[in-house]
């Protein structure tokens, strides 16, 4: 997905990544994202790949799952 203009409720659900990631030591999936926005899945997946094409998170390459949440990162670092 090329680089496409965010939402308002990507910004919403940006947040709520934080959030889910501070209170649980994971980022969200997007079934629990959608299911938190009331969203479908396709839905919830848009979001995260337009929140990826505009840098501000990071998906594992040809996956949904959240990699890099800046600065926090879901896979263990050696810091």
């Amino acid at each position: 997905m090329k680089n496409v203009a965010l939402t308002e409720q990507d910004w919403q659900i940006r947040l709520y990544l934080f959030d889910f990631l501070l209170e649980h030591v994971r980022p969200p999936t997007v079934q629990e994202t959608a299911q938190q926005f009331g969203l479908s899945d396709a839905d919830a997946r848009l979001a995260f790949h337009r929140l990826d094409a505009n840098h501000r998170i990071f998906l594992d390459p040809g996956t949904d799952a959240i990699r890099m949440l800046h600065p926090f990162s879901a896979l263990p670092t050696p810091y």
